[in-house]
């Protein structure tokens, strides 16, 4: 089921965040962003070994996953936040004029809480990253069972499907965020697994929702930053910030959509589905030969 063991799957995305940041002193933008993906996956295929690799190692490598993620989220909002400004005066021309008098704002007042990731900081998210990499070498085994796979798959669905139930019933902006991160799990768990090619429409839209959430979470996060970092308040910070709104009630319908249809199934359903698409391609991989008469 799992296209390359799912212990080495796992060190390979750990090893691939340390390169990263060991590449220099002070790594860029892209790379701690690139870093943080890197980190999500390993989170993914984590969670695919909990049955077999127990609780108390899943716990101590989670632990070390979350250090690190935590020391490279403190300098990222600050950087998604100017660059989705930017974009925004690219793709909106008419907005241009304000977006500049915020940036120029920004740069006149300077920013007291924004603290960018240093030495020290990449030092420690290595150390971190170490440590995971450790208690896998040490203490996760290398065998595994395909069942384990498909129950750890389905509370992936599980989890999201019921984030996306609660998200909405209530509206609430953190049960969206929860349903974004398990919908994220479970779009890495579907691609690094064989069980992707039996489901190329829930890949589609487990990508579809957890992009449109991110790009949502994004132009919040770009409002929340106007309101509190722009001393110079005027009509243009006001246009740019009734703009985000709009578009965030537009992206709110396409996420909408996207999640009715990928979690219309019920988590018992999409198991059954699972394992029979797992069926048909060993099936398919091993047909049955018959003696000739």
């Amino acid at each position: 089921m799992i296209v390359r063991n799912p212990k080495f799957q796992l060190l390979r995305e750990l090893q691939a965040a340390n390169r990263l940041l060991g590449c220099q002193a002070t790594p860029t933008d892209a790379a701690i962003h690139r870093t943080r993906l890197h980190i999500k996956k390993a989170r993914a295929v984590l969670r695919l070994l909990t049955q077999s690799q127990g609780t108390t190692r899943y716990k101590k490598v989670q632990h070390a996953l979350q250090g690190a993620n935590r020391i490279l989220r403190r300098s990222r909002d600050y950087t998604v936040a100017r660059d989705t400004l930017a974009a925004l005066a690219r793709r909106t021309m008419h907005m241009k004029p304000a977006v500049q008098a915020i940036e120029q704002s920004w740069r006149r007042h300077g920013d007291p809480l924004y603290a960018p990731l240093t030495p020290r900081d990449c030092r420690q998210a290595r150390i971190e990253l170490g440590r995971a990499a450790k208690f896998v070498r040490g203490g996760f085994s290398k065998q595994y069972r395909a069942e384990e796979l498909f129950v750890a798959l389905t509370r992936t669905y599980r989890d999201a499907h019921k984030a996306y139930r609660h998200a909405a019933r209530t509206h609430s902006k953190r049960m969206w965020h929860e349903c974004r991160k398990q919908s994220k799990c479970l779009y890495y768990q579907l691609v690094i697994t064989e069980v992707s090619r039996g489901l190329p429409g829930t890949l589609r839209q487990a990508h579809l929702l957890e992009s449109t959430l991110g790009r949502q979470r994004d132009l919040a996060l770009l409002a929340r930053e106007i309101r509190r970092r722009t001393v110079d308040t005027s009509a243009g910070a006001s246009g740019v910030l009734l703009y985000l709104c709009n578009r965030c009630k537009r992206l709110q319908r396409r996420v909408d959509r996207y999640a009715a249809t990928l979690y219309r199934t019920k988590p018992s359903a999409f198991a059954k589905r699972m394992r029979g698409q797992a069926r048909a391609a060993a099936a398919h991989r091993h047909p049955p030969t018959t003696a000739d008469g």
